[in-house]
């Protein structure tokens, strides 16, 4: 194969799986919650939420774990496409 890995792979982008609408739908229950407005109003106030970042800590990065494994999928379809391979015949 001429070409090398660094001009056929991209690199991994995150998405969402969910779209706002769907999740503001789901969690309209989040509206009328005495937490959810004290910690809006933190948020508006200092610029963090509270309950955000403590989730946030608690829970990891997400994001980097779905570009890591789009960067998987993204190399294990270079290497199944790649010449070098298939087996020697």
């Amino acid at each position: 194969m001429s070409d090398s890995p660094a001009t056929v792979l991209t690199d991994p982008t995150a998405s969402d799986p969910v779209p706002d609408l769907l999740e503001n739908v789901i969690g309209i229950s989040q509206y009328i919650s005495v937490s959810y407005r004290v910690g809006q109003a933190t948020d508006l106030i200092f610029d963090v939420n509270p309950s955000e970042w403590v989730a946030r800590e608690f829970a990891g990065d997400w994001e980097l774990v779905q570009k890591a494994g789009v960067a998987m999928e993204n190399l294990g379809a270079f290497k199944t496409s790649s010449p070098a391979s298939s087996p020697p015949s």
